[in-house]
């Protein structure tokens, strides 16, 4: 039979026990809600990585799907980063280098001219050619000449299609200089005018040199003239 010394020994050591069970549960509680915060914490900084590393893929196949759809080359020549003349009054608009000037017609705002150096390229809006103004285009052409000095007849006219669709054709002129032997213009392309700006009865947008063609002038005569677009 335990006396009064045996149960207290007994009763400290019960007590014992338990403190280190429950300091044990505790501890393991806490490792517990450790390891889920430290979880939580790695998921959502997981996440958000994940997420800025599509959101910056994303970026960056857009920018390269922006790129591939505004890169335009014509003849072998990329044209993206060329300048744009836009004419407002009459509705069309032209590329040009980025290492020419340009003027616009101060008082007509009819067109403008492209320069670099000695060399020069013109577009300006053509006259109505009186009863032939309602003519279809493809036939107005054949006259479209008349109106200017010198100007016999169409010497040759071929149709081109431009980068965005649009059909114009590439004309030369016989030119008359009196007792002097006939000589030929040099090329010009025309265009539909598609609006009518303070020149009424405008019929055509015309393309041309302003100076005497070289091959270098008419490498980008070639291919200014397939920029030329209708400003939507």
């Amino acid at each position: 039979m335990l006396n009064k010394k045996d149960n207290l020994i007994i009763f400290v050591l019960c007590l014992i026990v338990i403190s280190l069970g429950v300091l044990i549960i505790l501890k393991t509680s806490a490792d517990i809600r450790i390891a889920k915060n430290t979880n939580i914490s790695l998921n959502q900084n997981t996440n958000q990585v994940v997420n800025q590393n599509t959101n910056q893929n994303q970026n960056i196949n857009q920018n390269i799907n922006t790129n591939q759809q505004t890169k335009i080359t014509i003849d072998g020549v990329d044209v993206s980063d060329w300048n744009v003349y836009e004419n407002e009054e009459y509705g069309y608009s032209i590329k040009y280098p980025k290492d020419w000037n340009d003027r616009e017609f101060p008082n007509t705002k009819t067109g403008a001219d492209f320069t670099k150096d000695n060399n020069k390229i013109i577009i300006n809006t053509g006259a109505g050619g009186g009863t032939h103004i309602n003519d279809p285009f493809d036939e107005y052409i054949y006259i479209a000449g008349s109106g200017i000095q010198n100007y016999e007849s169409l010497n040759s006219v071929k149709k081109i299609i431009t980068y965005s669709g649009i059909k114009g054709y590439r004309v030369k002129w016989n030119v008359s200089h009196g007792s002097s032997p006939d000589t030929i213009s040099s090329e010009m392309v025309y265009f539909e005018s598609k609006k009518q700006g303070h020149r009424k009865n405008t019929k055509t947008i015309v393309v041309k040199y302003g100076s005497s063609p070289t091959d270098n002038l008419t490498e980008i005569f070639n291919i200014m003239i397939k920029t030329f677009d209708y400003i939507k």
